[in-house]
């Protein structure tokens, strides 16, 4: 096996795809515009087709000679009784180190002789296929990748690139049985089946991704396909949101103020504008000893809180759904609602609102429980349309236990699109002689600088200086001390979420202290 899995045509800025893509079979001229490695056997080239203008997101993985190929297909007939006995390891990474050992003693007692890296590329091979997801395996390792989508047979992959957005890969699903062995494979990781009878399907991989997918032709003319949403195992930060321009410090700053002080947000925005990871992100400014639940359909929040109960929905099986309108054995968002309000958490984070917990969440609002929440809306004035009317029907009244709105939506800048948080409103109150509500915007974004800009008034920030703990300007050199916190952090590229949350809670104990220290730069211990 080369050292170096790339050939000279890459290197002088050629790719031959080799029948990856039957439109792309001839030698093109391609521009490498990034390169990076997800593991030392897997790298991605992405590349500028100079022709077209399109990119392409490409695998490079190192090349099997055909003895190498015969010892993967007999490793794959002889270790069949040890893949059976690898699946009553409960965790995956001891099963991919048990399978790891038993092809390397495998290889052994056969007496081949394998340099060390082709000896680990086997492995890998072996687990791909066996423990992880075949050949979409180095997109769901790279850490780059937020969607996986697969529109049929014959037709490309796409991904969603956090920095390219959306990019063909050179991976294909050739033929219907390959895709539509694998879509039952997934539904299986999933603990779900899919079948021509039943050829739609919803799930979460054990990592936590969630799955749509569906089988065959049945609702699909150009066969089975998946969508895979990736979960992302080190969660968006404060730090995160400002380095991507997607939030400013002194936004950051207010928000902080406003959780702290137990007001309720909702963050809206249309399907992957990236409401959740702001809501996770902001999450953080929950004062540190407090009790938290979530609810979530898919585990999506990861807070470092230790008093916290993460709750996720269960579907059901059966007919029951007939007579009771639930499967046997279903726990949807309504039960565990229910469940977290007999928990007495200080906050509680509902991964979205769509559904019946809608009117019980608004009670538990309106009694002073403090909630972060999403919800699918494009703006305030669809939000409230929601909100009233079927299937959630929340009286207008209640709407005034919102206390902050923050509208995150996908804009264009100079053909490309990036998440911004466009607006911040709060909801001042309902007017008895109109019955309308009274919104008052704090932040706005302003599309010509690309700058988030404070409206410079808030009512619920003078609220917090009509207080004990506040007065006067005071509130406002808190506001500006916590964005400068934020804005230094950031400015040193610290996002580690353990490592912020170990400054919020060092700045809840001593503030003037820690500011101090930050301002300087001499905390040299986490910087």
């Amino acid at each position: 096996m080369p050292v170096d899995p790339l050939n000279d045509e890459f290197s002088r800025g050629k790719l031959d795809l080799k029948g990856d893509m039957k439109e792309d079979m001839a030698i093109k001229e391609y521009e490498t515009l990034d390169a990076y490695s997800v593991t030392d056997l897997i790298q991605i080239r992405i590349l500028l087709n100079k022709e077209t203008g399109t990119l392409l997101y490409k695998v490079v993985l190192p090349e099997l000679g055909s003895d190498e190929s015969a010892t993967l297909e007999w490793l794959r007939d002889s270790l069949f009784s040890i893949l059976e006995r690898s699946s009553e390891i409960p965790n995956v990474r001891e099963r991919e180190k048990y399978l790891s050992e038993k092809v390397a003693s495998h290889i052994e007692r056969k007496g081949l002789n394998l340099e060390e890296a082709m000896m680990r590329y086997l492995q890998y091979l072996i687990t791909r296929d066996y423990l992880g997801y075949g050949k979409i395996d180095p997109l769901m390792k790279d850490g780059n990748v937020e969607d996986i989508s697969c529109d049929g047979i014959g037709i490309p992959i796409y991904v969603y690139h956090r920095k390219y957005q959306y990019v063909r890969t050179n991976l294909i699903f050739d033929n219907g049985q390959e895709l539509n062995n694998f879509i039952v494979y997934l539904a299986q990781k999933g603990n779900k089946q899919i079948s021509v009878s039943d050829p739609i399907l919803d799930a979460s991989t054990p990592e936590g991704n969630r799955i749509n997918a569906t089988f065959g032709n049945e609702v699909t003319p150009r066969g089975g396909t998946f969508t895979i949403r990736l979960f992302k195992e080190v969660p968006f930060t404060p730090t995160d949101l400002v380095m991507l321009k997607t939030a400013s410090p002194e936004l950051l700053a207010y928000l902080w103020l406003a959780i702290e002080n137990g007001r309720n947000i909702i963050v809206l925005g249309g399907t992957g504008v990236g409401k959740t990871s702001t809501l996770n992100a902001i999450a953080l400014f929950v004062p540190p000893n407090s009790k938290v639940v979530s609810i979530e359909d898919t585990k999506e929040i990861n807070i470092p809180h230790r008093n916290w109960i993460s709750a996720v929905t269960r579907s059901g099986v059966g007919e029951g759904r007939f007579v009771t309108g639930k499967a046997a054995g279903e726990i949807d968002m309504f039960d565990l609602l229910v469940s977290a309000l007999r928990q007495r958490p200080d906050y509680m984070i509902v991964g979205e609102v769509r559904g019946k917990e809608a009117y019980n969440l608004f009670q538990a609002m309106t009694m002073g429980q403090t909630t972060l929440t999403t919800m699918h809306a494009e703006s305030i004035d669809d939000l409230i349309l929601r909100l009233e009317n079927r299937p959630l029907n929340i009286p207008r009244t209640m709407l005034t236990s919102i206390n902050c709105v923050v509208k995150q939506s996908m804009v264009k800048l100079g053909g490309r699109k990036e998440r911004r948080i466009t607006e911040v409103s709060e909801i001042v109150r309902l007017d008895p002689e109109s019955n309308e509500l009274i919104f008052n915007t704090i932040f706005s974004w302003d599309p010509t600088t690309d700058k988030i800009l404070f409206s410079g008034k808030s009512h619920g920030v003078m609220e917090l200086a009509e207080g004990q703990e506040y007065g006067g300007d005071r509130i406002r050199d808190e506001l500006e001390r916590r964005a400068d916190v934020i804005r230094s952090l950031a400015e040193k590229n610290v996002t580690s979420y353990t490592e912020i949350w170990d400054y919020l809670r060092s700045y809840s104990v001593n503030p003037s202290g820690l500011y101090t220290d930050i301002k300087r730069g001499i905390d040299s211990g986490r910087d």
